[in-house]
């Protein structure tokens, strides 16, 4: 086709319109927010356009929606952030996704993605927040990741991600969460996450760790959340006495869920004035404002 311009917001009156195919014309600008009012819509192509704006939230509101076309969003040089989250998209991401864009947010969670995580997501050194949970994501953590100085958070629990954690992750000087629960990762917290200065939430529950988690993130000055591992034997090693020297000097914060310790470790009587509480699965130890 041969339509140029931006796509008109007055189509948000078609309330009644099932199919909208606007496929391979040389639309630009915004996705219009009107789209949203299109309740009736089944399908939408927008493929093949030069759309230079974030996907707006209130395509979430077309809820008989079946089809979204958005191939080739991958090369769209000004995609900053991309929402589609709840939308029960499948298949890949496109591969090039980020090598073209300076790409800050990704949030796709809750839909049935799968294949790859891009590998040139933090091309451009502005990814923030990447938020993929609950998807069907395969494959290892791509190594671009762990050199993203930009990064916040990662979220990418419930999915089937195998390989291991990279070791640079704890080098980011701005991750603050990390949340790989419930994937197919086959080693631990590595020792070089002691290193950040930034990480207050870590959580790689339900995995299959190699061996025991290393005492050495006892020295994470933040603090950290940890789970119920598939092998909840690999918290055993953590030493009691050395969670609460640690939340002494660091004011930090330890909790562990699901977890059966048996008796009441020794050394807890040391944290005066603090709520513990102990069962026979479940340590919640509070000690964050120490």
């Amino acid at each position: 086709g041969s339509l140029n311009g931006p796509i008109p917001s007055e189509l948000g009156r078609l309330k009644k319109l099932t199919t909208l195919y606007l496929y391979q014309n040389r639309f630009e600008g915004k996705i219009p927010k009107e789209i949203g009012n299109m309740t009736a819509l089944v399908f939408l192509d927008l493929f093949d356009n030069q759309i230079s704006s974030e996907i707006p939230n209130e395509i979430a509101d077309l809820k008989n929606l079946e089809l979204l076309n958005l191939i080739k969003i991958g090369e769209l040089t000004k995609l900053s952030v991309l929402e589609l989250w709840k939308s029960s998209l499948t298949g890949p991401l496109p591969a090039n996704l980020g090598q073209n864009s300076p790409l800050q947010r990704l949030d796709v969670f809750s839909n049935s993605l799968s294949g790859d995580i891009p590998a040139g997501l933090c091309d451009f050194s502005n990814l923030t927040k990447l938020i993929l949970f609950n998807n069907s994501f395969s494959g290892l953590i791509p190594l671009g990741l762990s050199t993203c100085s930009s990064l916040v958070r990662v979220r990418v629990q419930n999915n089937l991600i195998s390989g291991t954690i990279p070791t640079s992750f704890g080098n980011l000087p701005k991750l603050q969460r990390l949340e790989l629960v419930n994937n197919n990762l086959t080693s631990t917290i590595p020792d070089d996450f002691a290193l950040s200065l930034s990480l207050s939430f870590v959580d790689i529950s339900w995995n299959h760790p190699e061996s025991s988690l290393p005492s050495i993130i006892l020295s994470i000055p933040k603090a950290i959340f940890l789970t119920k591992s598939r092998t909840a034997h690999s918290f055993l090693s953590l030493i009691f006495r050395e969670i609460i020297s640690l939340a002494k000097s660091h004011k930090a914060s330890f909790r562990a869920k699901g977890l059966s310790y048996g008796q009441n470790p020794n050394g807890f009587g040391e944290i005066k004035g603090r709520r513990w509480f102990l069962e026979k699965e479940a340590l919640d130890l509070d000690i964050s404002e120490f």
